[in-house]
């Protein structure tokens, strides 16, 4: 038990030294500035993000937030967030045996895993922000955007961790905190 603790903690305090280094922010922007959809560097810079988020940080999550909420150019990360998952709603309606469909949606999974943990422990800042980017001048509305991607899948058991991880994203980007009053009926 105290090994897990130890690594829990080594864990947090390596996510937020790389977030003092503005890693957070220089990963937000190497994402929105990716112009070939190159899924290799793509699912690079999904990955580090996701690790940097593990565990729901709330400190990364706070970066991300003010992020977002003071940089108007943030809005080409919430088309970029878009672009891919629509083009993971064509592919997943076109075929879903191709060697090209699997590197699509290995990028469309992280990316939503990586909204996830955006949300992770009901940051209802990031949750409202998702759902409706307030400082932009284009607005990306996720959750319908992951409800068409999930309604797109033909159930099966080669796209089943595709189909959960759609609900897994939801169930963060729309789940409130309950309040003690309704906790305690």
């Amino acid at each position: 038990m105290k090994n897990v603790k130890n690594n829990e903690t080594e864990l947090v305090e390596r996510q937020e030294m790389f977030d003092k280094l503005n890693a957070t922010r220089i990963f937000i922007v190497l994402i929105w500035d990716e112009k070939n959809d190159d899924t290799d560097y793509l699912s690079s810079l999904f990955k580090f993000m996701i690790w940097l988020l593990l565990g729901g940080n709330h400190t990364v999550q706070k970066t991300i937030y003010d992020f977002f909420i003071t940089n108007s150019s943030s809005e080409k990360f919430f088309r970029k967030v878009n672009d891919l998952i629509l083009r993971e709603i064509t592919n997943t309606s076109l075929t879903s045996k191709s060697t090209i469909s699997k590197e699509i949606s290995k990028i469309g999974m992280k990316l939503l895993r990586l909204l996830q943990l955006f949300c992770e422990g009901h940051n209802l800042d990031l949750q409202n922000y998702l759902r409706q980017q307030t400082n932009s001048k284009n607005n990306y509305d996720l959750v319908t955007l992951t409800t068409k991607l999930l309604t797109s899948y033909k159930v099966n058991a080669d796209n089943y961790e595709s189909v959960m991880q759609c609900f897994d994203t939801l169930t963060e980007l729309i789940q409130v905190r309950l309040s003690n009053s309704y906790t305690n009926t």
